[in-house]
Order: C-alpha cells, then structure tokens, then sequence
C-alpha cells in the first residue's frame, strides 16, 4: 500500500511539473506570437520591428522643401516641412523664418494623417506645431515624411530664404519630441527660392 501512496505522489509530481511546463511554454509561444504582430507605423509604410536592427534614440532632422527653385511677384510658393527620426514621436515644432518684405505668409495645413497641427504667424515667421493624434495606438516614427505644406506669397524682389530656426538646447524653436518628452531634434534646413 505505500508502494502504491509513493507511486500516486511521483505520478502526481510528474503531473504538475508537466503542466507548469505546458503553461510556461504556451506563455512564451503567446509572447513571441505578440511580438512578431506588433508592428511600429513609419508614416507610408508598416514596419516589422521584430526583423529590423535596434532603434538608436535621436538623428532626428526636420527639411524645408520647396515645389519650385524660383518664382515670380505674385506666385504662391509652397514648402513642404519634412521629418525624419529613428525612435518614436509625440509631436513637433517647425518654426519657419522668411523675410516679409519678399513673401507673406498665406496658410499651413497637414499632411499626414497622424498629426494635427495649429500654425500660429508672426511678423517674418509661423511656427506650426504637431501633435499626434490619440486614434489609434500605433507608434509614430518618420522616414522623410512630410509633415506639412505652408503656403507663401510673393510680394517683392530677391530672395526667398526660408529657415528653420533651431539650436540644440533651446526649447522655442523648431524641435521633435518623443515619446519620453524630450527635443531629439539634430538638424533642420531651410530651402530658398529665387524670386525673379
């Protein structure tokens, strides 16, 4: 009979090792399962963050771009404020500084789906700022997205320059925030359109 009680006990302890084995291994099968389905949005395309080399925080950079290199009195000149960062963003600054002698400020309106924006002109500048919209819960990067589009209009002779205005370190200029609410902003370049 104690045979048989020792025998119950081994089969018993044999039992639930077997079972928080099958559970630590389902565990482990559900983990990677959900690691390999997330996937991070890079604006334009899906990205599969569990096939690509690690994320290095920062090189973030923003670019002005310009539909055309020259424009005459009277023409609209539209620049496209681009982005791009390795980590994921809550939102952006692109302070835009321009002679008011040679354009004016007309409007500013978005043009990626994640952010929304608000521009807010002053004299020889407008400063448009993006948030990441709450919809939706994947996480932001960008690969030369474009972010927004601001509209000008010639109104005298020269040039057009167009600045980003940034400087490591100060927090009202242009900038990239991520998702700890830190500026990684390392470069912004302005574009210049000759007017004729």
């Amino acid at each position: 009979m104690e045979e048989t009680h020792s025998s119950y006990k081994k089969i018993l302890g044999m039992t639930i090792l077997a079972i928080i084995g099958v559970v630590i291994v389902a565990l482990l099968m559900l983990s990677r399962t959900q690691k390999e389905q997330l996937a991070v949005e890079v604006t334009g395309q899906q990205v599969d963050n569990t096939q690509s080399a690690p994320l290095i925080a920062g090189a973030a950079s923003l670019t002005l771009l310009s539909t055309s290199p020259q424009a005459s009195l009277g023409d609209e000149i539209k620049l496209t404020l681009t982005g791009n960062t390795l980590e994921a963003i809550v939102g952006y600054d692109g302070v835009i500084t321009f002679d008011p002698t040679v354009v004016s400020y007309v409007s500013t309106t978005s043009t990626n789906d994640n952010f929304q924006i608000v521009a807010t002109p002053e004299r020889g500048k407008v400063i448009i700022t993006g948030t990441k919209k709450l919809a939706g819960a994947t996480t932001t990067m960008l690969e030369q997205a474009s972010l927004a589009t601001a509209t000008f209009k010639v109104v005298g002779n020269g040039q057009a320059v167009f600045g980003l205005e940034y400087a490591s370190g100060k927090t009202n200029d242009s900038n990239i925030i991520n998702t700890q609410s830190k500026d990684i902003l390392e470069s912004a370049t302005g574009t210049t359109v000759t007017v004729e």
